[in-house]
């Protein structure tokens, strides 16, 4: 198992009403954020997908949503289970069928109505659990 910390933003645009409530809301974009190893260096970027690209090989994995929890502290993301379901390339992220995120502080959309076409990027950390298949 491979445990990076992550730095970065989730990132969000306001969208015309879909809801029944009629009000504008956000809509998550996508992250923009690097993953640390416990040296403090930058391995892994993470962006929409969600892909997680290793900046040492190249290799990269895409994910879907199994599972989430709300995170305990309030401002903060869920907590999410991933399955990966494409990588590429012959590193370290092409060997991963799960991704965990945990720990997570901030990264939540402003409360409040928006405007249609605003965007915000959001600042988060969390912890990233990557699961590997067995040799």
């Amino acid at each position: 198992m491979l445990k990076l910390r992550a730095r970065g933003t989730q990132n969000y645009v306001c969208q015309a009403p879909s809801n029944a409530s009629g009000e504008p809301s956000w809509v998550l974009t996508g992250p923009e954020a690097d993953l640390f190893d416990s040296s403090g260096r930058r391995v892994v970027k993470h962006y929409a997908g969600p892909t997680w690209e290793s900046l040492l090989d190249g290799s990269k994995v895409v994910a879907t949503l199994k599972a989430r929890v709300e995170s305990p502290e309030p401002d903060a993301i869920p907590w999410l289970l991933l399955f990966a379901t494409q990588t590429t390339g012959n590193g370290v992220m092409a060997q991963v069928k799960s991704v965990q995120r945990t720990d997570t502080h901030g990264g939540k959309p402003p409360a409040g109505i928006c405007s249609v076409g605003q965007t915000v990027k959001v600042p988060y950390t969390a912890t990233y659990w990557f699961s590997r298949a067995k040799s």
